[in-house]
């Protein structure tokens, strides 16, 4: 049954569900803890379910729930919430939400669906990791209609989803999910990422004769080693004077050294270093094809680098967008085509240049400031509307709904 209001009271108050809330550990984190700094300069109550958070919780606004879970095993450094209702449902019962945001599908996604169902809530969800993809990386395709069919249960009861490109908006539409979908792309901090930061002390490092070509993100099976080690070696063949760096870290990282044996491994970058490594670069290479948006290439878009990507999910689409062509968009299993691409690049610095001012050109138009208030305008009006369907009586005198508006 649908939750009776108080006094009239429609003030919007948010639950999330989170597979994980670690600020810089990836995209995700980083994207989630926008969403809930804004729901806290909002003044908006949130509650956040989730088996990781970066200590100390520093929200007013907000509380947290320390879902249990357990250790993914192909993948230590995350934890997988495990289905246990009766303690976080009694919280969120004390807390009453007024609506349910689903960003993971899996146990913490069906909680969320759970608890919004049987308490006749509106659910809403943002899509970040299109895990049918990750499938064929950890030998799991076998199990495609399965997870098809799970997406299908997750994700149909929902009133929107919230997703970042039309690329993932089709591919999810495709595994059968018939719930409203929407866009809403990612922002980018361009004052942070900028092309001034550009080092030449940083590319004396690595005594670089040529171009660097920079690759950055989680070191894991579902980013492709395999793939960007084969453009790694093409293109040491036909330009041996490209310096490659990889930052980033994760399981599989020896298996990327070895991989690419002359490539510089700077490890886990914190966010400063980060912005020095892309406006140092010349190149930003991302063969990934499990990506739904990958923070990391816009954020090397507003350092003012031209990207080679792969024509799947997020980056191929802005890429795309950005040039006004697929001209550095290279079909994701052909390692040949990224090669030539980044020769090409290497050898044109007129192009590189162009092609960066236009990625930095996207990336300013791409501002959290306008994407927060946007979703939190869309949270209150479901919010809003669900309330009004369950409760005629309060259309009149029911007073707004509390946002950031």
């Amino acid at each position: 049954m649908s939750k009776q209001p108080k006094n009239g009271d429609s003030e919007l108050r948010i639950a999330l569900f989170l597979g994980d809330f670690r600020r810089d550990h990836d995209g995700f984190g980083r994207t989630l803890h926008r969403i809930t700094d804004h729901l806290e300069a909002a003044g908006v109550p949130f509650m956040v379910a989730s088996p990781t958070c970066d200590p100390p919780w520093s929200y007013q606004h907000g509380t947290y729930y320390p879902s249990p879970s357990m250790q993914v095993p192909f993948d230590k450094s995350y934890r997988l919430t495990l289905p246990f209702k009766k303690r976080l449902f009694a919280e969120l019962d004390r807390f009453q939400p007024t609506l349910v945001h689903m960003a993971t599908p899996c146990f913490s996604g069906y909680l969320a669906r759970s608890y919004a169902l049987s308490r006749g809530l509106p659910l809403v969800a943002t899509y970040h990791t299109h895990f049918i993809r990750y499938l064929a990386y950890h030998g799991l395709s076998f199990t495609t209609g399965l997870v098809k069919w799970l997406m299908r249960y997750l994700y149909n009861p929902c009133q929107t989803i919230f997703v970042p490109t039309p690329t993932v908006l089709a591919e999810v539409r495709a595994c059968g999910v018939s719930a409203p979908m929407q866009l809403w792309g990612r922002g980018v901090k361009t004052d942070f990422f900028h092309p001034r930061l550009r080092s030449n002390a940083w590319r004396e490092k690595f005594a670089a004769k040529g171009p660097i070509a920079l690759y950055a993100g989680r070191l894991v099976k579902e980013k492709a080693p395999e793939m960007l080690a084969k453009i790694y070696a093409l293109v040491r063949k036909s330009n041996p004077e490209i310096t490659w760096v990889v930052a980033g870290t994760g399981s599989c990282e020896a298996l990327y050294r070895r991989l690419m044996p002359e490539a510089h491994f700077l490890g886990h970058l914190d966010l400063p270093d980060l912005a020095t490594a892309y406006a140092s670069s010349d190149i930003f290479v991302y063969p990934s094809n499990t990506d739904t948006f990958a923070n990391v290439a816009l954020e090397a878009m507003s350092s003012g680098l031209p990207l080679v990507v792969a024509d799947a999910g997020g980056p191929g689409d802005f890429v795309k967008q950005a040039y006004g062509s697929p001209l550095t968009v290279c079909p994701s299993d052909a390692p040949q085509v990224f090669a030539e691409k980044i020769v090409w690049l290497a050898s044109h610095p007129e192009e590189r240049e162009r092609l960066g001012l236009l990625s930095r050109r996207y990336a300013e138009q791409q501002r959290w400031e306008e994407l927060l208030p946007q979703l939190l305008n869309h949270f209150a009006e479901i919010s809003s509307r669900a309330l009004l369907s369950a409760h005629p009586e309060l259309v009149e005198g029911c007073g707004h709904v509390r946002s950031s508006l």
